[in-house]
């Protein structure tokens, strides 16, 4: 397994700058080949998983909008099945492969590679679908023989990022929703991203969701009311 990781790691080096997502994603499953013999995994989030489901590629940064800032690390819940792993659980499976403490207490990094590993949240979150997780798996990781990447739904993700963007009028979030609706709408179960924004007994939040599927920008008026 030492030197399936060492030759994922160069991977990474060698397609950091040409193709990051590739990269990041290829982090990813080099993390969950040293974890899952441990009965441990990371499931991907966040900026990541939006640029995945963005690209139309599915593993790759080949027909990215060229508008578009791709994410700069990788988001990730450390799971043990469906519970909750610790950053102390983790960290001592990847340290003896070069993985070091990144610039915050919750992030690791490799000296080869430029996106570090941001550890998020605590358990598989309470209001994400298992049934809506999907599992990578690419030529390139196979040669390799690194485990899969496992990516929370896209509607979960699409969700996510449409609430930060309302509450908190952040364009940026916003506009990943968006990306997100844009390149899927055919794809997404709409009937659980409905259910979900009535499980918020907000009405407004439910309209938004309307706007999103129309593809409508997020506006900001006076006193920072989004409308």
């Amino acid at each position: 397994m030492m030197r399936d990781v060492s030759a994922g790691i160069a991977f990474c080096k060698e397609v950091a700058d040409k193709d990051p997502l590739h990269c990041r994603l290829t982090v990813a499953a080099i993390a969950n080949t040293l974890l899952e013999p441990e009965g441990l995994h990371f499931l991907v989030v966040g900026g990541t998983a939006v640029d995945t489901y963005v690209s139309g590629a599915l593993g790759t940064s080949e027909s990215y909008p060229a508008r578009w800032q791709e994410s700069l690390d990788i988001d990730a819940i450390p799971l043990r099945f469906l519970s909750g792993a610790s950053r102390e659980e983790v960290i001592p499976l990847l340290e003896p492969h070069g993985f070091v403490p990144g610039a915050t207490r919750s992030s690791l990094r490799h000296p080869d590679i430029p996106y570090p590993i941001d550890l998020v949240g605590y358990g598989f979150p309470d209001d994400y679908s298992p049934d809506h997780q999907v599992t990578l798996y690419n030529e390139t990781w196979e040669e390799l023989t690194l485990r899969p990447v496992y990516l929370a739904g896209a509607e979960d993700i699409l969700f996510d990022y449409l609430e930060s963007g309302v509450d908190t009028r952040h364009q940026k979030d916003w506009t990943r929703a968006l990306a997100i609706s844009t390149a899927m709408l055919e794809d997404l179960d709409l009937d659980y991203l409905y259910t979900k924004a009535h499980w918020r007994q907000d009405g407004a939040l439910v309209a938004w969701l309307d706007k999103l599927m129309r593809g409508e920008p997020l506006r900001i008026g006076p006193g920072l009311r989004p409308y």
